[in-house]
């Protein structure tokens, strides 16, 4: 059982990994179980924690969050402790995002099933958690759930590569 999940999680790409991890955390832990039933709160505790003052908190811009990719990833841990939170945090409420505020939770279980069944993390991240929405307009989205459970998020670019489908980045090396 546990080779099969970590074969899936090996598929998965960092900010979710690394985000579901964090939601794990945010959760609270009693008698053996995970309550999830306070979870809008344990995250703002969660912020608290992290240093956010009065629910605010700057997340790396979803585009650019979604390109990095695992190598990067360490990088950040082995240098700036800030960058390295940022990225903790801005996967962790992508993923809390994907679970609870967008479409109601229920994009986000085709997706790991999408990918469980085959289809490319980067395919089934189109189909299934932007589904044709650009970028700004999934941030004004983020921000307005997000403001609605009390946390007041702002995006910040540190001049990645943006996230693009298999078949975008297929056209733009086909341009150059």
């Amino acid at each position: 059982m546990f080779w099969a999940y970590t074969a899936f999680a090996q598929l998965l790409p960092i900010w979710y990994t690394e985000g579901a991890a964090e939601y794990m955390v945010v959760a609270e832990y009693l008698h053996g179980r995970f309550n999830f039933s306070q979870i809008d709160g344990l995250l703002r505790q969660y912020l608290k924690r992290r240093g956010s003052r009065d629910g605010s908190f700057t997340m790396l811009r979803p585009g650019e969050l979604l390109a990095l990719d695992a190598r990067t990833w360490s990088q950040s841990l082995a240098g700036n402790s800030d960058e390295s939170r940022q990225n903790y945090v801005s996967a962790l409420l992508m993923t809390f995002y994907f679970h609870h505020l967008d479409a109601e939770g229920q994009a986000i279980i085709p997706y790991l099933r999408a990918i469980e069944n085959g289809q490319t993390e980067n395919d089934a991240c189109r189909d299934h958690l932007l589904r044709d929405r650009a970028f700004a307009t999934l941030e004004n989205e983020m921000k307005r759930a997000f403001r609605a459970n009390g946390v007041n998020l702002t995006f910040d670019s540190r001049g990645g590569p943006e996230w693009r489908s298999a078949s975008e980045a297929k056209l733009m090396r086909g341009l150059e």
